[in-house]
């Protein structure tokens, strides 16, 4: 692949709208389902978080499955399949009547939701020139970005000005415009070439050693920023500044919208620490 091919194929569109689309409909219900479970059901604190963490339990299943699932399944068959599930499960949504249906309705939603991202994710970057990863990931990403931002505006909006039934049947149209963007992906460019199709099972298809320093900085880093994003509905109503949530995303991806571009081309450069030693002291200030 000539290292001075456009990073931007039809196929990287499709795949980056349809991360878009599902991680969109992710963000938005992650700031607004804790609210809906305290005035439906009356759920206390410490189940909201439950509620509002199980989809990350849901994404997690898929995760580590995932590896040893590409050896059988082709990225775009997996992509296709979370997409259809994600479907009925953001359907369930008005049907729930209880909170330990709500909590199930989340955990499917997760694992649909991981299937997804896991394929999009990685596969994307057999689209790029190997010596343009980094800048092709980091131009992906924003596709991410884009949703941790229009995501709970867009969620926190509906919340304030319409009702959830509102909120839940956008979900399902942005499901269903992210399998209609999904299918017409060409699944030879995305695919896997494995010599052993049906690989005996070990702890590697679901851990690498290997990742486990940069996933515990990741995990670190997105743990207080999760904690801001559960909670920021609630802690916004109790200062009687409800209606000025929504602006913390649009600020935040602001910031990442600025920066992510040229911190592709930093890695390609200069590797990843140049980026990640002065990203983290950045958000310890913060």
């Amino acid at each position: 692949m000539n290292n001075h091919e456009s990073l931007f194929s039809c196929d990287f569109w499709l795949l980056a709208l349809t991360n878009l689309f599902v991680m969109t409909g992710y963000y938005s219900l992650m700031v607004t389902v804790g609210l809906y479970s305290v005035k439906k059901f009356q759920a206390p604190t410490s189940i909201t978080g439950l509620i509002v963490g199980i989809t990350v339990i849901g994404i997690l299943i898929s995760r580590f499955s995932s590896g040893y699932l590409t050896h059988i399944f082709s990225n775009k068959q997996l992509m296709v399949a979370g997409t259809i599930l994600l479907i009925p499960a953001t359907l369930l949504y008005q049907m729930a009547n209880s909170i330990l249906f709500l909590i199930v309705v989340r955990l499917i939603q997760g694992i649909a939701i991981g299937l997804v991202s896991t394929v999009t994710n990685t596969a994307v970057v057999l689209l790029f020139p190997k010596a343009r990863t980094g800048e092709g990931i980091g131009y992906f990403s924003l596709s991410t970005i884009l949703a941790t931002a229009v995501g709970p505006f867009a969620g926190l909006l509906v919340e304030q000005h319409f009702n959830f039934n509102v909120m839940f049947m956008m979900e399902t149209i942005l499901a269903i415009l992210a399998l209609i963007f999904c299918l017409f992906v060409n699944g030879s460019k995305i695919a896997f070439h494995f010599t052993n199709r049906h690989p005996k099972i070990t702890i590697h298809d679901f851990i690498e050693p290997k990742a486990l320093p940069i996933a515990s900085t990741i995990f670190i880093v997105g743990l207080g920023y999760a904690a801001i994003q559960a909670y920021l509905s609630f802690y916004t109503t109790e200062l009687n500044l409800a209606s000025y949530s929504s602006v913390f995303f649009l600020i935040y991806a602001a910031a990442i919208l600025i920066s992510r571009p040229f911190t592709g081309r930093i890695i390609d450069h200069f590797g990843e620490n140049a980026v990640i030693i002065p990203s983290a002291i950045i958000n310890m200030l913060g």
